[in-house]
């Protein structure tokens, strides 16, 4: 199966000038189909019951990697002709990744172009086969990128080129608005999770939501930990109590939406989870649904 040619060529004009290989969004959920019904039949077993096997994200997005990996090994990209794939996982729109590979082990640094403290840099220690994330986009805009390939210390490469987002969901048009502004805010960055949050979201400074997850969680919200990490709580595998069901299925979940982990939490998660320092452990508030429910 050749997926490397399944590309819409970019070509952009000015001083962002590398030529980009956009993957076609459409193309990745079709191949990823397929892995997923792969990956399902190797873990379903056939009984003689009707029931209907609904794939989790887990799954989904286990299916995504797997062609993205495939992408990875059989494509000849350079930094002079990357292959960007939007939105990699389906669960995070406004990110990318960028792929391409190098004669040597190059260290580099990315950055969407936004003003002031709100541009997020990110790095990555030295390698061959590169995937780039690419994070903090604006919707609805023409997203100026930059890639810089290092050689210890020594600049070898700086990669420049532009993506374009959609609009945000109709629901999140308008969520957030500056009603007054006194030049020092606490944070370039403002996390929103739960409550009448659909959408967990991240806003900057300037009132521009520049991140988003597609995937609905319990109202108790999304968990940041560390390394990037968050802590996603389901809100259709649940456990019935004496009020709200408690969520029974929490996922480890990355920056761009790929599940790492799925925990199984046995009277449920109940509004709050923390990580332990330097353990690797979570402290999560749940109940024993016995004698009394919560307020």
């Amino acid at each position: 199966m050749n997926l490397a040619v399944k590309f819409k060529r970019v070509v952009q004009k000015l001083t962002f000038k590398d030529e980009i290989l956009l993957y076609d969004e459409k193309k990745l959920e079709s191949e990823a189909k397929k892995e997923l019904e792969a990956i399902m039949s190797a873990n379903t077993k056939v009984t003689d019951c009707n029931i209907n096997y609904i794939a989790d994200m887990h799954m989904e997005t286990a299916a995504r990697e797997n062609v993205i990996k495939r992408l990875c090994r059989l494509g000849e990209y350079s930094p002079e002709k990357c292959l960007i794939v939007m939105n990699p996982y389906g669960y995070v729109p406004l990110s990318a990744v960028a792929i391409f590979k190098t004669e040597k082990p190059l260290r580099s640094k990315m950055w969407v172009d936004a003003p002031g403290d709100t541009k997020i840099v990110g790095e990555c220690p030295p390698a061959v086969n590169h995937r780039i994330p690419i994070i903090g986009l604006f919707p609805a805009s023409s997203n100026y990128v930059t890639i810089e390939l290092y050689d210890k210390e020594h600049l070898v490469k700086r990669m420049k080129f532009v993506l374009e987002t959609k609009e945000l969901p109709e629901d999140m048009r308008g969520m957030v608005k500056i009603l007054t502004d006194n030049g020092e805010p606490a944070s370039p960055f403002y996390y929103v999770s739960g409550v009448d949050s659909w959408f967990p979201y991240v806003f900057d400074r300037n009132g521009k939501i520049r991140y988003y997850i597609t995937k609905p969680c319990k109202n108790y919200g999304v968990f940041p930990m560390s390394g990037g990490m968050l802590l996603h709580s389901d809100r259709y595998i649940l456990k019935p109590s004496y009020g709200v069901p408690h969520s029974l299925a929490v996922h480890k979940m990355d920056a761009f939406g790929r599940i790492r982990q799925t925990l199984y939490v046995r009277n449920g998660l109940h509004h709050d989870a923390v990580e332990m320092a330097g353990s690797g452990n979570y402290l999560v508030a749940t109940s024993s649904l016995e004698n009394y429910c919560e307020d």
